[in-house]
């Protein structure tokens, strides 16, 4: 399997990158994303591959992390972007951080859609 572009090879645990979300990125969904007007994106072989969600008259392209992966493009521009990044990166290992702040290395194994939501 290839490494998406722009991804960097894997890291001894203390050097992992960290993936939190920005503290200004919060009040933006009050604490937790709200996905009601997201439009979900899948690639060709129909994978979901992240989603669009529509900011002002273009649409900002999320992955399937729920981070942000550009400002707002137009909708071709985003579809490319979300099938370039495809879903290698959900393989790489992570640090996950504690309330406290304390890392913990971690990473994907399983992912999937509670019964709820």
């Amino acid at each position: 399997m290839s490494r998406p572009s722009g991804t960097a090879p894997a890291a001894p645990l203390g050097r992992l990158p960290r993936h939190t979300a920005p503290a200004s990125a919060f009040p933006l969904y009050g604490g937790h994303m709200h996905r009601r007007d997201w439009i979900e994106h899948r690639r060709a072989d129909g994978e979901r591959v992240g989603w669009m969600r529509p900011e002002g008259d273009g649409f900002v392209p999320v992955d399937l992390l729920g981070r942000d992966r550009a400002p707002a493009l137009d909708w071709l521009s985003a579809e490319e972007l979300l099938d370039e990044l495809g879903i290698g990166y959900l393989a790489e290992p992570y640090v996950l951080e504690r309330a406290d702040g304390a890392p913990c290395g971690c990473a994907s194994s399983r992912c999937r859609r509670s019964a709820s939501g």
